[in-house]
């Protein structure tokens, strides 16, 4: 999003700026949770479930919001359970394998807000360089 891209680059006060766009597939959402079961699986196996948000943001191509809430779709599909999250930190647990009342509503929230970002990705690819790079504040 906009902010994600202003704040990388006030952080990192480049020179010069490239701007390309590559869709990655991980708008839609069977492709999105296909992939943060896979992720979370390995975490679950490999990492005694801990990990961070940041890792499976860059690991899905989405905003840590995304992955919030696709681990709060797992969590109410009773795949997963999430034991805390804190600063970014994750741990996480199996589920118990009962879908929970709220799957309806994350279910519609996940759609919603990968609709936002496959929207903003389409706007990022046809805009103009100084749209893009505008900083509010100047």
């Amino acid at each position: 999003g906009p902010s994600e891209l202003q704040a990388v680059l006030d952080v990192v006060l480049p020179g010069k700026v490239y701007l390309f766009a590559v869709d990655p597939g991980m708008d839609d959402p069977g492709a999105f949770l296909k992939r943060l079961t896979g992720l979370v699986k390995h975490t679950l196996k490999a990492k005694d479930g801990q990990t961070t948000l940041a890792s499976l943001a860059a690991a899905t191509s989405q905003r840590e919001s995304v992955v919030r809430l696709g681990l709060k779709w797992l969590q109410a599909r009773g795949y997963i359970r999430i034991v805390s999250e804190e600063a970014g930190e994750v741990l996480l647990d199996h589920g118990e394998d009962e879908p929970a009342e709220a799957l309806s509503w994350v279910t519609d929230q996940l759609h919603a807000i990968l609709g936002e970002t496959a929207a903003y990705r389409a706007y990022f690819a046809r805009a103009e360089k100084d749209a893009l790079l505008h900083n509010p504040a100047d």
